[in-house]
């Protein structure tokens, strides 16, 4: 009887535990699926960095470009949104209607970062960030996620689903 109860205590206890493990996990990564109903329309895909796997969508037309992540609440850390533009130059981007803050990468045409602005807030606005390097591409993550995974300018980048 000791054992019996003993098993059925333990046992609750790992499927507890399990539960758990699961639910966390699927909280706090986004899968392509749920990514595409939070950003209808939008391309999706990945992007590798330092051994570093963002979930990504594409931002490739001038109305996606445009609204960006403005009026947003959030963006999950492990989320990032990738600006694709035609050809390399020094593009300028702002906090309009922004409401968290972010970091903002500009990458090469050879998928190297050549530029880096760490922690941008929303109150920044009407400020423009612009590269030191023209870019071609733009990548903005949540705040924190350059300097949490030593993101450095002359690090490439490597993009799925482009």
């Amino acid at each position: 009887m000791v054992n019996t109860r003993n098993f059925l205590f333990w046992g609750g206890v790992a499927l507890i535990v399990i539960a758990g493990a699961i639910f966390f996990r699927s909280s706090s990564t986004q899968t392509p699926s749920s990514m595409e109903s939070e950003f209808p329309g939008y391309q999706t895909g990945s992007l590798e960095v330092r051994n570093v796997r963002l979930n990504i969508v594409f931002a490739k037309t001038d109305l996606e470009r445009m609204q960006g992540l403005g009026d947003r609440p959030t963006l999950s850390e492990d989320t990032g949104m990738f600006f694709v533009f035609p050809v390399s130059d020094t593009y300028g981007f702002w906090m309009r209607h922004m409401q968290f803050p972010i970091d903002m990468i500009w990458i090469d045409e050879n998928f190297r970062i050549v530029h880096i602005e760490k922690s941008v807030t929303p109150d920044s606005f009407p400020e423009t960030f612009t590269p030191d390097a023209p870019a071609r591409f733009v990548l903005e993550t949540s705040a924190g996620f350059a300097k949490k995974n030593g993101i450095l300018i002359g690090d490439i980048a490597h993009v799925s689903d482009f």
